[in-house]
């Protein structure tokens, strides 16, 4: 039950170069650039990019510390609490998993089972962040 009309704006990632993290998921996920700009009071840059109205804020600041090795391993990372990862609905992860690997993005699995068959493989992004593909016809969540 949704009572408060409540609809997914966009996810926010932290990135340790704007530009780098920019043409990465341009030229590897087919982002398009929305908007830029950058807010001196906090000495940070942004940046919102969209792929067929998924959008993706991204948050630049200098002094960040990157993604721990642990928060980049699918397994290790449940050890942690907070998001995991993003996912991504495709109609086949094997063909979207080989285009990937074709424009050298770096797989952290294999293309495994779920327990509420389906399938799924993860990948991570220049920063390191976890990206699912995830199939499944007649799974909704």
């Amino acid at each position: 039950m949704n009572d408060l009309g409540l609809t997914i704006s966009h996810i926010t990632i932290s990135v340790a170069d704007l530009d780098v993290s920019i043409q990465w998921y341009r030229d590897k996920l087919g982002f398009e650039l929305i908007r830029r700009f950058r807010k001196d009071s906090i000495d940070a840059e942004f940046a919102f990019m969209d792929l067929l109205g998924f959008s993706l804020e991204m948050i630049c600041k200098k002094g960040t510390s990157p993604i721990p090795n642990e928060q980049q391993e699918p397994t290790l990372s449940l050890q942690l609490q907070g998001i995991k990862y993003f996912a991504f609905r495709v109609e086949n992860v094997e063909t979207i998993s080989a285009e990937l690997k074709r424009r050298n993005v770096r797989f952290v699995s294999d293309v495994l089972m779920g327990s509420s068959n389906h399938r799924y493989a993860i990948f991570v992004d220049i920063n390191g962040i976890m990206i699912e593909l995830f199939e499944n016809h007649e799974f909704t969540g």
